[in-house]
């Protein structure tokens, strides 16, 4: 057996058929990259030139030491320790060649797999570095991640959503909230909407569309206030509420302050007054926007039968429109309309740990009644020990790569 290079078309054919494999390990994904980044495609091959192990491997170059980053690890059999052994050694006598001086990988090992520990402490043996059980967001891919199966039938997915979530699908629905499929143009309505610091630039969103639009597999998805349609619906809601407690208030005489119509004629004055705030809220931002406010947006890639919505943004002045509620649910209803097995959420924070800084981003994927894989974290795995001494002298390399 033998560590080759690879073409973008040899490793496309090996995705076809390695298991686990995921959008992070494809060519597209790796060649979006390549302005940041040198994709080297490497896998091993057997005696009758069967690849049965590879990585797409991410090259950086900092302070004139190259550093390699795997998007999720590498395609392999980690239960294999024979294989996974092999593979590492031939792949550090590869790597000294292309002057790599270690590598960074969060594979794709889920804590709850049976012989998870075994796994642990055959990567350790072979002189892989553990980063930590991180928490937050401080390792290569998420290391808590959540998904939806969407083999279930569109009713149960609906039934099983939380039920504060449905409201919220439904109140971003009143406010006059509209979900648009968008194109390359609309990438600067989703990089407007991320957060800044985020590795992700205009130009890599670009360049993502560039790769996987070849096969029709990525989208851009943006929801957007119609803020003549939010005025309308609030108007009728005004109109209804006005009649109600103009009813109850003449019900109050009629009955002589009878208790009971009085507490109902309290809560209704106290709708209207709630209801007189919002057409007052919707007269303004029709008048100040009446083209319409761009407040949520995804970028949504397909890989083989999973769905990944891979970054998303909105702007936090509007939350009160539930906008990214109603996007996620459309996307759900249109990729299983579509015959998708899966839709991933993309990363979140320990959901065992409350911290005000993440707590709406878990509580926006979690309400979706998705399932949470835990992996292990990030490794690093040192190729040239000398050289790699001296670089962690010019900088710590622990967070260098997001």
């Amino acid at each position: 057996m033998e560590i080759k290079e690879l073409t973008k078309n040899e490793w496309d054919n090996f995705l076809n058929y390695a298991p686990h494999a995921s959008i992070y390990q494809t060519s597209e994904y790796g060649l979006a990259f390549a302005k940041q980044y040198k994709p080297l495609f490497i896998g091993l091959v057997d005696d009758q030139e069967k690849i049965i192990a590879g990585a797409l491997i991410l090259v950086k170059k900092l302070f004139n030491f190259n550093y390699g980053y795997v998007p999720r690890g590498f395609l392999i059999d980690y239960n294999d320790s024979i294989l996974l052994e092999t593979f590492t050694e031939k792949l550090k006598t590869f790597l000294l060649e292309y002057n790599i001086t270690a590598l960074k990988l969060s594979p794709p090992i889920k804590k709850n797999t049976p012989n998870y520990q075994q796994i642990f402490s055959e990567l350790k043996r072979l002189n892989y570095w553990h980063f930590g059980y991180n928490d937050f967001f401080e390792g290569l891919n998420p290391r808590y991640e959540v998904f939806l199966n969407l083999e279930k039938p569109i009713e149960k997915i609906y039934y099983n959503l939380n039920p504060a979530t449905v409201q919220k699908i439904e109140d971003a629905v009143k406010q006059g909230v509209i979900i648009y499929r968008g194109g390359v143009e609309d990438a600067t309505i989703l990089h407007n909407q991320i957060p800044k610091s985020t590795d992700f630039t205009l130009k890599t969103f670009q360049d993502l569309y560039l790769h996987f639009n070849k096969n029709a597999q990525i989208s851009i998805y943006y929801a957007k206030i119609n803020t003549g349609l939010f005025l309308k619906n609030i108007q009728k809601d005004y109109r209804q509420q006005e009649q109600i407690a103009t009813k109850l208030n003449n019900l109050v005489f009629e009955k002589n302050k009878d208790l009971k119509i009085v507490g109902k004629k309290i809560e209704a004055d106290q709708k209207l007054a709630h209801n007189k705030e919002l057409l007052v809220k919707a007269t303004n931002i029709n008048n100040q926007r009446p083209e319409g406010i761009n407040v949520a947006s995804a970028l949504v890639v397909t890989f083989k039968t999973d769905v990944y919505i891979l970054i998303e943004g909105s702007l936090s002045e509007y939350k009160n429109f539930n906008a990214k509620y109603l996007l996620y649910w459309k996307i759900i209803e249109k990729y299983k309309n579509l015959g998708y097995q899966r839709l991933f959420f993309g990363g979140i924070t320990n959901p065992n740990i409350k911290d005000k800084r993440y707590q709406t981003l878990n509580d926006e994927k979690l309400s979706f009644s998705t399932e949470i894989l835990e992996f292990a974290g990030d490794f690093e795995l040192i190729i040239n020990k000398s050289k790699y001494y001296l670089f962690k002298k010019r900088k710590a390399i622990s967070g260098v790569f997001k």
